[in-house]
């Protein structure tokens, strides 16, 4: 959607690279954007958080500058609305289950990274939801079982 706002056409399934969080049509598409998904008080929250975490007042981009490429605004404060429309951006169900199993096969390789000829015993499984998914980790369940002879 950045993207797109900034005019940058890409191929299906290209990568857009990084975010320019130091230009200033960037920082003003990213207000947009969290304008439109969050509501008119949007940028004002997170501008608030973050001068309250900071302790500075934030410097946002301007408008009429920004038309030039010029009058870029705190990359701090851009770097926050960029993490709060990723934290506000739903994935697909299919995204989400894709991502699980990638998750446990990394961590079926860290288990198997040294394990000698027991590494070949630790397997994924199937994907399931969990309950009670907490923002900050990602609930992992490891069932053990015994190896028939």
């Amino acid at each position: 959607d950045l993207a797109q706002r900034l005019g940058v056409k890409l191929k299906p399934g290209e990568d857009p690279g990084p975010v320019a969080l130091d230009d200033a049509k960037t920082q003003r598409a990213l207000e947009a954007l969290l304008t439109e998904r969050g509501g008119g008080k949007a940028v004002d929250d997170v501008v608030g958080q973050y001068e309250k975490s900071t302790g500075k007042k934030s410097d946002r981009a301007s408008r009429v500058l920004a038309l030039v490429g010029r009058g870029g605004g705190d990359r701090g404060l851009y770097e926050a609305l960029y993490r709060q429309l990723v934290e506000m951006a739903p994935l697909p169900e299919s995204e989400l289950t894709a991502l699980a199993q990638r998750r446990g096969e990394a961590a079926v390789r860290a288990l198997n990274e040294g394990a000698g000829a027991a590494a070949a015993r630790a397997t994924a499984g199937d994907t399931e939801a969990a309950g009670g998914a907490e923002r900050k980790g990602i609930p992992t369940r490891l069932e053990l079982g015994a190896v028939g002879a």
